[in-house]
């Protein structure tokens, strides 16, 4: 395995490793981190309900994860599966130099923007 993948791959587990630890705490005192967006402006960002959902999801409540954060309900085992594709074979089209990856970060730029402008719009 070349070293940067082997570097992505231990990033990876850390921060797994910070997510798990993260859900522990939350469970155990029920106190997360607030979105300082929400708090200021009174608008929910792309990421509100991030933690609710990942809790919904560990405790395989789907529809209630879903409702939590859509976008990312959809697109979470899609990044997930792009990030083993790179770990495992880091193929030349999701290197950050591609054509291709650069489209497709913009293409989810304009996804994650319209999704927080319309969530607040039409209340989900």
């Amino acid at each position: 395995m070349k070293d940067n993948r082997k570097k992505l791959l231990k990033e990876t587990i850390v921060c797994g490793l910070i997510l798990i630890l993260y859900y522990i705490f939350v469970k155990l005192t029920g106190l997360s981190i607030p979105c300082f967006f929400h708090e200021i402006t009174g608008f929910k960002c792309p990421g509100c309900g991030l933690t609710a959902m990942c809790v919904a999801l560990a405790h395989l409540r789907f529809a209630e994860a879903f409702h939590a954060n859509p976008l990312m309900f959809v697109l979470a085992p899609l990044l997930i599966a792009a990030l083993g594709i790179k770990i495992a074979f880091d193929p030349v089209w999701l290197g950050s130099k591609s054509k291709a990856y650069n489209i497709t970060v913009w293409i989810l730029l304009g996804i994650v923007i319209i999704f927080g402008i319309t969530r607040n719009i039409f209340g989900f």
